[in-house]
């Protein structure tokens, strides 16, 4: 992820999924989780260039929601969406300087998916 001014970011979330339809041929979802992000590469621009500026990790909420469309007996096609709280705090050289709120509020994401195991009765993987 890009965060601008300031660097780059790693960003992981773990959240399982209740899909409500798992055999429909239209299948919504739902999850809830956490999230993990490491801050790096940050960059000094502007007034804080040539300081020692370090973004701390941050642990936050998740939750996601889609549906997925079936294509086919193993294939799948889909949108979600993911609400996720990204927050770190700023500081230069030792001292907090600034707690900044980078929530990233809506990810959506389009996708094609397969399914490792087939859901149909007499069908062999």
């Amino acid at each position: 992820m890009d965060c601008g001014e300031f660097g780059q970011a790693l960003s992981g979330t773990s959240n399982p999924l209740a899909h409500f339809l798992p055999q429909a041929a239209v299948s919504p979802f739902v999850g809830a989780g956490i999230n993990f992000t490491r801050f790096f590469d940050v960059e000094e621009r502007g007034p804080l260039r040539g300081t020692d500026l370090d973004l701390g990790d941050s642990w936050g909420f998740a939750v996601h929601a889609g549906v997925d469309f079936r294509i086919s007996d193993r294939w799948l096609a889909g949108v979600d969406f993911r609400w996720i709280d990204i927050d770190t705090t700023a500081r230069i050289r030792a001292s907090s300087l600034f707690r900044e709120d980078i929530s990233l509020h809506l990810r959506v994401r389009r996708g094609l998916r397969k399914r490792l195991e087939s859901s149909s009765p007499g069908m062999c993987s």
